[in-house]
């Protein structure tokens, strides 16, 4: 007789890295760029970034626009953003354990006139 066994390997996750976040450029009207230094998935791929906008001070995930940039980009652009106005931006990661801490960055939006 023998004994049959099975074994797992369990690899545990933890929540993301923070990203990064580049100096915020706005050289267009209503335009704000945000790049980021990838977060490090620790253990658990990256399935999303949420990038946010609010006035300065604000929290942006709660109160502010929010959008979902898929894990494997690290820009996104802020089209429509009034210009003249100081405001703040926000990214974090999501893997399957919850979200990073965030990175901000503050600017004036662009404008021509």
């Amino acid at each position: 007789t023998s004994t049959w066994t099975s074994q797992a390997a369990l690899d545990s996750a933890e929540l993301p890295g923070q990203p990064a976040l580049e100096p915020l450029r706005s050289v267009n009207d209503g335009e704000v760029v945000m790049s980021w230094n990838a977060s490090d998935s620790n253990g658990a791929y990256i399935q999303y970034y949420d990038v946010a906008y609010n006035s300065v001070g604000g929290n942006a995930f709660a109160n502010g626009q929010t959008v979902q940039v898929a894990g494997h980009l690290t820009t996104y652009t802020f089209t429509g953003q009034d210009a003249g106005a100081t405001r703040q931006y926000w990214v974090r990661g999501h893997n399957s354990v919850g979200d990073s801490a965030a990175d901000t960055d503050t600017i004036v939006v662009y404008s021509s006139r």
